[in-house]
């Protein structure tokens, strides 16, 4: 694999990992608004 590839993988990675946490904390939020528990959290992210 040449660095160039690496670097674009890398990057990739990056965004998707940005794009998960971005995805939990909307989650976390509306959870909040509602106020229930965090098992309504754990729920959406198994499906």
């Amino acid at each position: 694999m040449t660095t160039r590839t690496m670097n674009v993988n890398a990057g990739h990675e990056r965004t998707s990992k940005a794009r998960i946490i971005h995805q939990i904390q909307l989650i976390r939020g509306i959870t909040d608004v509602l106020g229930n528990d965090s098992n309504l959290l754990y729920s959406v992210l198994l499906f």
